[in-house]
């Protein structure tokens, strides 16, 4: 496969055989590295493959990963949009700058490059995981569509990112031993917020 550019950190998490819609369920699962991971990301020849009614489509993603990372099928990934800054690819995640209170649908972050109108952005504080949809951008904030109002207050630092979960769905076995083995996604539905 020779040397492969990678496009996306990606976190690993344990989960089980079956997708799940709980993103709290998700985040307490085991982190399987420990870090965030570089891979290559690529759509697959049918990306739009699972059309179940009253569900958005599942989309599926061929993943490149370096052969000394454990991931397997049925393990979670969750797959954060990357941003280029001050010259260092990295996650597009930033911290709020003040608390905001439930049903809020604007969020002051520290810095808004990287994120953009349609995103999926992932609400954190450790505790408490909440997944929202980002109708604007503005100077030093994110507008969330009405449907994504805040179901819990969250403080100052709160961790903002922008990403989408995935479940390994193929592992591919190389004819040839290498350092990349390509691994197959198929994205989760929306998952539900916390109540």
């Amino acid at each position: 496969m020779g040397s492969v550019s990678k496009t996306n950190p990606v976190r690993v998490y344990r989960g089980s055989q079956q997708l799940s819609h709980d993103l709290n369920t998700l985040m307490a699962l085991e982190d399987v590295n420990g870090e965030d991971i570089w891979v290559m990301l690529r759509g697959t020849e049918s990306e739009i493959i699972d059309m179940t009614p009253g569900q958005p489509p599942a989309r599926r993603l061929e993943m490149c990963v370096e052969r000394q990372y454990d991931v397997d099928f049925g393990y979670f990934v969750e797959v954060k949009r990357a941003r280029v800054l001050d010259g260092v690819r990295e996650a597009v995640e930033e911290t709020l700058t003040a608390g905001v209170a439930a049903g809020a649908l604007t969020l002051p972050v520290t810095d808004v490059i990287g994120f953009a109108s349609g995103n999926t952005v992932i609400i954190s504080d450790g505790t408490y995981n909440e997944e929202a949809k980002v109708k604007s951008v503005g100077e030093d904030s994110l507008t969330l569509y009405s449907d994504s109002a805040l179901r819990r207050a969250y403080a100052s630092g709160t961790v903002v990112r922008a990403s989408l979960f995935y479940q390994v769905v193929d592992v591919k076995v190389p004819e040839e031993l290498g350092p990349m083995r390509v691994v197959t996604l198929m994205q989760t539905a929306s998952h539900e917020k916390v109540s």
